[in-house]
């Protein structure tokens, strides 16, 4: 392999991790986002849940219906996304 083949492989190898830690920290983002997205209904459900117990109160629970469907269309949304992803 000649000197300036080592140099151009080196410089594509460079170009590869590059576009690679750029994806890594675009992955990062969208895990903290979808960890905030995620748990922001749970939480929603888990309070409604305890008001409900403490209260007596089952109005509450429509509350916990609403959060758990947002996160099933959240779930959804992320498959789809991974599924386009590898297309």
């Amino acid at each position: 392999m000649s000197a300036f083949e080592q140099i151009e492989e080196m410089e594509q190898r460079r170009a590869r991790e590059r576009e690679l830690t750029v994806q890594n920290q675009r992955l990062e983002e969208f895990a903290s986002i979808v960890s905030h997205d995620l748990r922001n209904p749970l939480n929603v459900a888990e309070g409604r849940v305890e008001l409900a117990q403490e209260t007596g109160e089952l109005e509450h629970l429509d509350a916990v219906e609403r959060a758990h469907e947002r996160m099933n269309a959240l779930i959804d949304d992320l498959l789809t996304l991974a599924r386009q992803g590898r297309s």
